[in-house]
């Protein structure tokens, strides 16, 4: 990669994804406190649990991707970061619509935002190689 500007935009996106996985995750013993309280079938319960860490869980992922593609950019074309940009994004819309304008919601959507000028900026395949 030529230009610096894409490295730097996944990095910066990944670190925003892997820190706010790994506080979700730490946050789910909390979670796990409030739905002891919680008269809803266990399905319901133990499905939040499995969403809750599942989430923690693909934040952690594409920012195991995103660095990836950062130290090996032939492994991605600027469509494949595009395309991954949909998770936080996704992830941020969902929030604002359950939860509402909420910080993690926030930062996913700057994550995602990172994600999409990375993959504007990011080299033509051929020159990635």
């Amino acid at each position: 990669m030529n230009t610096p500007l894409p490295r730097i935009l996944l990095v910066v996106a990944a670190l925003i994804q892997g820190a706010g996985g790994v506080i979700h995750a730490l946050a789910f013993a909390k979670a796990e406190t409030v739905l002891e309280n919680v008269s809803a079938p266990a399905f319901y319960v133990n499905s939040f649990k499995a969403l809750w860490l599942g989430d923690s869980v693909t934040l952690v992922a594409v920012a195991f991707i995103l660095l990836c593609i950062t130290a090996r950019p032939a492994l991605a074309s600027r469509w494949v970061v595009g395309l991954l940009a949909l998770f936080p994004v996704g992830t941020a819309l969902l929030v604002y619509n359950f939860v509402g304008a909420f910080l993690p919601a926030h930062t996913l959507m700057v994550a995602g935002f990172l994600m999409l000028l990375a993959a504007y900026y990011f080299p033509p395949q051929s020159a990635a190689q």
